[in-house]
Order: C-alpha cells, then structure tokens, then sequence
C-alpha cells in the first residue's frame, strides 16, 4: 500500500556516510532490501536504493543508485516503498509483480516502454490495459495484420482468462466482441486517462479494429453458408463503412468541442460515447455517437497559454483569408482582433 507520508530532500547531513555501525532495521525492511524513495530535491524522482543499515535516531540509511550519481540518504522507514526482484520489472502483467506500489508500477510500464523493440506501449493491469502515448506514429502495431491476428487470437477467449497474446488494445476489443457473440450480453470499454494521454486515438483504433472483426466473422458465416465462395471472399464491408462514417464525425466534434490546453494542443474538453449495435451473428447493423459534460464555460474564458474551442479560430481564419493561404486556423490574437476583444488577464 502506497506510503501516505510525504518525501523530504534529504539534508547536507545526509549525503555522507555516517560513523556509525548498522544495527538491524525496522521489521518492515532487512539489511540489502532493495528500496523506493521518492525525492522531492529531483521532481518527486523515485530513486532506487539498497538499506545499508539503520541510524542511532531509527532513521534508515539508503544507498541510492539511480540516477548515475550515487549517494546516501537517511530516511524514515515510512517513506520507503519496496522494489521488485529485476526479472520481474519487464512483465507484461502488473499483477505478476510481487510488490506492488507506484514507483515499481512506474518501473514496470517505463522497462517495456524504453525496451526494443520500442513498441511495448501496453501493460496489462489483471482486466485493465495500461498505456504510454509514444508521440509517434506505430504504423506495424495497427496493421491490418495485427489485427486479424488478434481477432482471431481472442475469438474463444473468455474475459479475465490469458489470451496468450502480448498486451494490446485490439487485445481488450477482442475479448469484448468475443464476449457480445458467444454471451449476447452487451458490453463495455471504458477509456479514460490524463489530458494528452491518447484516449481519443485509442478509440478510434479499437472501432477500426471491431469492424475488422465483425466482417471476418461475417466472412467466416458466410464460407460456412457456402463453402463454393472460397476462404477468400471478402465480407459484406458494411461494418468498415459504418465505423468510418463515426470515424469521419470526429473532425467535426473535434472543431465544436476540442481546445488548446497547457499540455494538449487538441484536447478534448467533453465526454464521448460511442455505442455499436450488432446483430445476433455478431454482424454490426447500427451505431451512435453522443456527447456529454462540455466545458460550456471555454467559450468565454479560459487561462493563459490555452484557447478557446478550434472552431472559433477556424471561422475568424476564414473569414480574414487565412485559409485561403492555406492556413488551417487562426491564432489567438487573430480571434480577439477579429472580434475586437482583448484578453482577460
């Protein structure tokens, strides 16, 4: 269970080997116990240390390792967090971990994400998927390919049991639709995170990837109807036009409720939900997209480094010749010329 104290920088003092003979530690630790401690001198770093002991006044001395930089702090044992063995800080799985807190959950995602090859963006989390934004494209993760690998991988897969496959979001959406055809049981993907995180692309993945599955298992119904069609023939393709016909709407949800933010140039400032219909064969015969929770009050404000929705630049752009030049929108001092506002602050 994460410690609920809060890290201190650790003093002058502290950064010299003390004279003092080990004694043993408190219970929670032992001698050589690889550690945890969170450095509010390096942005709240955690930094990985071994106990060398513990001090007269039942503090703990810490041998720190990372970064390059070594040295010793003195610590409270509460502000300790253990660390997993190093052959488990690459699992797949969180739920491998023998210990699990922040800093080794951090450890785990960061390890695969900075492993090669540099695709490993996904984490398992027991049901949950966990995900890095690689700010760059991943062309091979996405593929056609991958995903009838995966459609195919996770057809008989029951949800919470191992699929046998590596981490990924076409992983969560198999399992799902597996799930809907063999159940006919509705069901649903919660995608949720931090501003920037990747949560719109995330999505309109998994509708790609859901469309790729319903037309294979329509193909395959239909080779089972007719065996004289070859395992060739292609599905009907009406679930790839109805997702791309969703897919399409973004830009323009985007236009009305997407701004700039400090930390997303396009971030989504309203809460979406996207609902597919299926047919009893797993067939996909309808959808819809609903918005909800706006965040009315960017239209007349918002703070400094942000803009308002994308849709008030692109009209004043336009309406100044700026698109004709072949710029997308305007800025911020365009849309307040053009109105003839001036900022709040």
């Amino acid at each position: 269970r994460p410690s609920s104290a809060a890290a201190a920088a650790p003093s002058s003092e502290s950064l010299t080997m003390p004279a003092t003979t080990p004694t043993v530690p408190p219970a929670a630790f032992e001698l050589g116990d690889v550690v945890w401690w969170q450095d509010a001198s390096h942005a709240g770093l955690f930094r990985r240390g071994e106990v060398l002991g513990v001090t007269a006044r039942g503090l703990l001395r810490v041998a720190l390792d990372e970064p390059a930089r070594e040295a010793v702090v003195e610590v409270p044992a509460a502000q300790l967090l253990a660390a997993n063995p190093t052959h488990l800080e690459g699992s797949d799985d969180l739920g491998d971990l023998s210990v699990l807190n922040p800093a080794s959950m951090l450890r785990a995602v960061g390890s695969r994400f900075r492993a090669k090859p540099h695709e490993q963006i996904y984490t398992r989390a027991g049901a949950l998927l966990l995900s890095v934004n690689p700010y760059r494209d991943l062309p091979s993760l996405y593929s056609y390919a991958t995903a009838r690998k995966y459609a195919l991988g996770t057809r008989d897969v029951v949800a919470g049991d191992p699929s046998g496959l590596a981490p990924h979001l076409f992983e969560i959406a198999g399992v799902a639709f597996s799930s809907l055809v063999r159940e006919r049981t509705a069901q649903a993907i919660v995608v949720s995170g931090e501003s920037g995180a990747g949560k719109t692309e995330a999505t309109k993945k998994m509708l790609d990837f859901l469309a790729i599955a319903a037309d294979l298992l329509a193909s395959r119904a239909a080779l089972v109807a007719s065996p004289a069609r070859g395992p060739s023939s292609p599905g009907s393709g009406a679930a790839l036009a109805l997702c791309v016909q969703l897919l399409e709407s973004g830009p323009l949800l985007e236009a009305l409720g997407n701004a700039k933010t400090r930390r997303n140039d396009n971030s989504s400032r309203f809460g979406k939900l996207i609902q597919l219909r299926f047919d009893r064969v797993g067939a996909i015969v309808g959808g819809s997209l609903s918005h909800y929770l706006l965040e009315q009050a960017r239209v007349v404000g918002h703070g400094p480094g942000e803009r308002s929705f994308h849709l008030f630049y692109q009209l004043c752009a336009r309406a100044s010749g700026g698109a004709a030049a072949g710029v997308a929108d305007g800025g911020e001092a365009e849309m307040l010329g053009a109105l003839n506002l001036r900022p709040a602050w």
